[in-house]
C-alpha cells in the first residue's frame, strides 16, 4: 500500500473553492484503478489548511493516477 499525504494552505479569500474543487475529486479519484481512499481534511487550528490523504494499492497505480 502506498500512502499519499498531500498538506496545502489556501488563501483566505479561496478557502471556499479549494475546499469544493477537494471535496468534487473525491468520486472521481475512488472509481479510478488501485484507489483505495481519498480523504479531505480541513486544519482545526487553521481554517485555511487542508490535507488530502490518499491510498493506493501499488506505486503503478499512483503513477497512472498522476499522469492523468
Amino acid at each position: 500500500m502506498i500512502i499519499v499525504r498531500i498538506t496545502m494552505t489556501a488563501r483566505p479569500e479561496k478557502r471556499k473553492e479549494v475546499m469544493q474543487t477537494l471535496l468534487s475529486m473525491i468520486e472521481p479519484t475512488l472509481q479510478e484503478k488501485g484507489c483505495l481512499s481519498y480523504r479531505v481534511f480541513k486544519d482545526v487550528a487553521d481554517e485555511n489548511v487542508f490535507s488530502l490523504i490518499k491510498e493506493w494499492e501499488t506505486r503503478e497505480d499512483l503513477d497512472r493516477h498522476m499522469r492523468s
